[in-house]
């Protein structure tokens, strides 16, 4: 499709078409979701690495921290085959989650639990941890997205599902505020009680969103009559689902070269505080707040692979961003390239998403879940141990030029940048024949809908432009007079 015949409406709603007892629902699992953003946000981010800084990690810690969650995708494709021969999954899903969940505390009361161990011991043990709770919830996710497959109607899943990610997204935002101003109010306090006080409130809000899907309804599963080693192979027999793996690895694994040390060089060497980092990754969620609704419904209609493309040429802008920046003012750019990549993740996620649950066959879709998420996730932890490792082991060049410094970090940033184009590079040769195309996309949908979008801050700017220059013709005049 090279043409799009009739540009998207994309203010419109596909959710009005689902039965009520599946809007009911979505709104359960979208109130469990903005749960498990409060879990999710309340355990990462600069807290987490200001307590790991204190109990002694160094960056190879941090590069290992964040290979773990992508590492344990790999326990998906064994979780898929479990899932598969299921009647019903909500139970051991809920079990699992509450189970995992619950560990967290742990984590913040490390140093009260082992009081006279060693910095090693500690971080290792934090590290293990996190890779426990990885594993349990790896294993669950191929039971969810199947579950929310099988709920959710093909034709509006994306739509739908963005919407839920809005909501999400907005909630991440409200909790970056809140944890702001909570360590701006108690910024002379130690980190390691406001950490564990943290972990705590995660806890509870963890639990609770599991909790929340018993409400949810569980349509009876396919079962696939296949053995075991053909629905592990089947999701790699398919062209085009093995040239989307491949590219999502490579995009996967370009990120997270550089991403989990994000917030440590921001702490480190541009000498931002801990409120001041949780601002800007509110910006961040916000990317994903305002757009998206609208990029969910855009896939439904022009296709998944067109947002796709254009959400993958501009992944690489916070890297080169952060390679760049220097400390003082120029800061400020952070915050329009945080909202860009989150936009760009929101597009990202909620495609990929919807390209697997709509094409992957019913009786076999937990292991086309488990080979999308688990050869993205292994390259993403590629990526964060090489990160890591090229902290630990490049040379400080120290090459300087005014306030900008090569240092390794930045050298890591580069590679990261150059590794992210890439992966755009192979995006345009994925294959999905009654998709639009991504120039026409940009074209016909997107530029027209920037350029209404733009028209009111534009609008201001001229208008108070107009009443300075009145003000200033009528000084001249009375100047003269």
């Amino acid at each position: 499709m090279s043409n799009i015949e009739k540009k998207p409406d994309i203010s419109s709603s596909g959710a009005d078409t689902l039965r009520p007892e599946i809007r009911r629902a979505m709104r359960f699992i979208t109130v469990a979701g903005c749960l498990a953003m409060v879990f999710t946000h309340l355990m990462k981010g600069a807290p987490r690495a200001a307590f790991l800084r204190d109990i002694g990690a160094r960056p190879f810690h941090f590069g290992v921290i964040g290979a773990i969650p992508p590492l344990m995708f790999a326990c998906q494709f064994g979780a898929a085959l479990f899932i598969n021969r299921l009647r019903r999954r909500k139970r051991i899903w809920i079990a699992l989650l509450v189970t995992r969940r619950s560990m967290v505390c742990l984590l913040g009361l490390l140093p009260w639990l082992l009081p006279q161990a060693s910095a090693t011991v500690l971080v290792w043990s934090f590290i293990g941890i996190m890779a426990v709770g990885s594993i349990m919830e790896k294993f669950a996710q191929p039971m969810f997205f199947a579950w929310m497959g099988d709920l959710i109607p093909s034709d509006v899943f994306t739509e739908v599902w963005a919407d839920r990610r809005k909501w999400l997204s907005w909630t991440h935002a409200g909790v970056m505020v809140s944890m702001a101003a909570a360590l701006w109010l108690f910024r002379q306090a130690d980190i390691k009680i406001v950490f564990p006080v943290l972990a705590c409130i995660s806890a509870i809000a963890g639990v609770v969103d599991i909790l929340l899907f018993v409400n949810v309804p569980e349509p009876e599963p396919s079962i696939s009559p296949e053995p075991h080693l053909a629905r592990l192979a089947e999701p790699f027999r398919y062209k085009r689902f093995r040239r989307y793996m491949l590219y999502d690895s490579v995009l996967k694994f370009g990120a997270m070269i550089g991403a989990p040390l994000f917030r440590i060089f921001l702490l480190q060497e541009i000498g931002l505080g801990v409120y001041e980092i949780v601002l800007l990754f509110t910006c961040h969620a916000l990317g994903g707040a305002l757009f998206a609704r609208r990029i969910g419904k855009l896939a439904d209609e022009v296709g998944h692979r067109p947002v796709i493309v254009l959400a993958s040429a501009f992944k690489c802008v916070i890297a080169i961003a952060m390679f760049a920046l220097v400390p003082g003012p120029m800061v400020l750019i952070l915050v329009p390239v945080f909202l860009l990549d989150n936009m760009l993740n929101t597009a990202l996620v909620t495609s990929r998403t919807g390209f697997t649950l709509k094409r992957a066959p019913a009786e076999n879709r937990p292991m086309f879940v488990a080979a999308v998420l688990a050869t993205a996730g292994l390259a993403g932890a590629a990526g964060s141990l090489l990160g890591g490792l090229l902290m630990d082991h490049l040379p400080d060049v120290g090459c300087t030029i005014g306030t900008w410094t090569l240092t390794r970090f930045r050298m890591v940033f580069a590679v990261s940048a150059v590794v992210r184009f890439c992966g755009f590079l192979m995006s345009i040769r994925l294959h999905e024949p009654e998709s639009a195309e991504a120039t026409t996309v940009f074209t016909d949908v997107i530029a027209p809908a920037l350029q209404r979008q733009l028209e009111v801050p534009i609008s201001v700017i001229r208008n108070i432009r107009n009443i300075l220059s009145s003000d200033q013709n009528e000084e001249k005049t009375t100047r003269d007079q």
